[in-house]
């Protein structure tokens, strides 16, 4: 979080975010996870691709998938109004 704050474009704080998402391994926590979720990805999205996206909605049963064209990974950058609207729609049908 402090790295982000700090300026993210700088190299050395760019590498330590790349380190800390490498590191990263959501899995336990999502194991066992019964609450309804909303997978939000981009078509374009070079880093969670088809294979990541099957996965998570394999192990997580109560999920909808829903991706968006033409973006990337940072749909909060790219599709902005779309990716809030999607949101604002999963929360507001109580799935």
């Amino acid at each position: 979080g402090q790295l982000v704050r700090q300026g993210p474009a700088r190299r050395r704080n760019l590498l330590a975010l790349a380190l800390a998402a490498a590191r990263h391994n959501a899995e336990p926590a999502l194991r066992g996870l019964t609450t309804e979720t909303l997978l939000l990805f981009g078509e374009l999205d070079p880093i969670a691709g088809q294979a990541a996206q099957s996965e998570l909605l394999r192990e997580l049963p109560r999920s909808r998938l829903e991706v968006l064209a033409r973006s990337g990974h940072d749909l909060s950058i790219e599709q902005p109004l779309t990716a809030a609207d999607r949101i604002v729609e999963f929360l507001g049908a109580g799935v």
